[in-house]
């Protein structure tokens, strides 16, 4: 059976703030040092996958303002 573990979204609203509120949540006894790790591990996965996001993101503004200007010097 697993226990549930709530983050207090108020509270933590950042992935590092989340991290931190799962260190004080050990810390304070009430995460158990092993369900930390899987819950860090996680909160790292999601970050990767923000960053790729934000990336490709970025990468395509930069390829649209390019895409312009060549548009806009051939006219």
């Amino acid at each position: 059976m697993k226990a549930h573990i709530g983050v207090d979204a108020d509270r933590a609203s950042s992935l590092s703030e989340r991290g931190m509120a799962v260190l004080e949540g050990v810390a304070a006894g009430e995460i158990a040092p092993s369900t930390a790790a899987e819950l860090l591990s996680g909160l790292g996965a999601i970050s990767k996958i923000v960053e790729v996001d934000e990336l490709s993101r970025r990468l395509s503004e930069i390829e649209s303002r390019m895409l312009k200007q060549t548009d806009d010097g051939q006219s």
